[in-house]
């Protein structure tokens, strides 16, 4: 699912022997997909690109977990902007990616993201390796 649909487009053909089903939509606003769908709903580099902060990107967590099946996955990785530490250059280049509005994650840090995760899962984790912060969480089945 991707706003852009030449991202799409480009992404169902690079998996094409995975059958695919690309779906335009807004990750922040209600997904058009049915309830209980996915056994896995992957958020890989995702949230550091929503607007806002932690707490307003919550939407996608709650609508991921509406198309979790029981028993399913919910996981990602997000570039964390605070709460970490990070280099010069990551600093120089996060900075940057922000005023140009490719990335929206200047205050996005892990407290927050763990306790948004915590709202839609009761058995999660989340592990942070550098600036990048790796998440799941599994539905009860």
């Amino acid at each position: 699912m991707d706003m852009n649909p030449n991202s799409l487009a480009v992404t169902a053909a690079r998996l094409d022997r995975y059958r695919p089903r690309a779906v335009q939509g807004n990750a922040l606003e209600p997904w058009p997909v049915a309830s209980a769908s996915f056994e896995s709903v992957a958020l890989s580099h995702l949230v550091h690109c929503l607007p806002g902060s932690i707490p307003e990107k919550a939407a996608v967590f709650e609508h991921a977990r509406a198309v979790r099946a029981p028993g399913g996955t919910l996981f990602g990785a997000t570039i964390l902007g605070r709460g970490v530490e990070l280099s010069g250059p990551a600093r120089l280049m996060l900075a940057a990616s922000n005023r140009r509005g490719v990335l929206s994650n200047r205050d996005d840090d892990p407290a927050d993201l763990d306790a948004v995760r915590g709202h839609v899962s009761d058995a999660h984790e989340l592990r942070i390796r550098g600036a990048v912060a790796l998440f799941a969480a599994r539905a009860a089945a």
